[in-house]
């Protein structure tokens, strides 16, 4: 397997980038990264942006991603997805949202901070 992942520090939310081969063992690797850097935080804020990532996943290994964030994040990891805009279909984010998730795939970082920004503004309303 073959994955870097850079991971950034920023106000009120943790940015990751990551590289190398785009497999199904590689994107559950970076998932439980992103749990895992949450640590025991009851929420944790991230945006992933994988548009670095080489090759494609098939209908089901997409499904199966979706799957396991919604399974692993649940409502602990509030995250936006900067993927690929042309790529972009929301069956991944529609697949994790119906099962719990919380997230958002975007084309853009700045989409991503926008709703991210959104979404710690209006957590901590509550």
């Amino acid at each position: 397997m073959n994955l870097t992942i850079e991971t950034y520090e920023r106000d009120g939310y943790t940015l990751f980038v990551a590289s190398g081969d785009r497999t199904l063992t590689s994107i559950g690797e970076l998932v439980a990264n992103v749990l895992r850097h949450g640590g025991e935080r009851p929420r944790s804020y991230a945006i992933v942006d994988v548009r670095n990532l080489r090759g494609t996943l098939s209908f089901v290994e997409r499904f199966e991603i979706s799957r396991q964030m919604a399974e692993q994040w649940g409502h602990r990891v509030t995250a936006a997805i900067v993927y690929l805009p042309g790529l972009i279909n929301k069956f991944g984010e529609n697949t994790a949202v119906n099962r719990g998730a919380r997230l958002v795939v975007v084309g853009t970082q700045d989409e991503a901070v926008a709703w991210i920004t959104d979404k710690l503004l209006n957590d901590t309303k509550v």
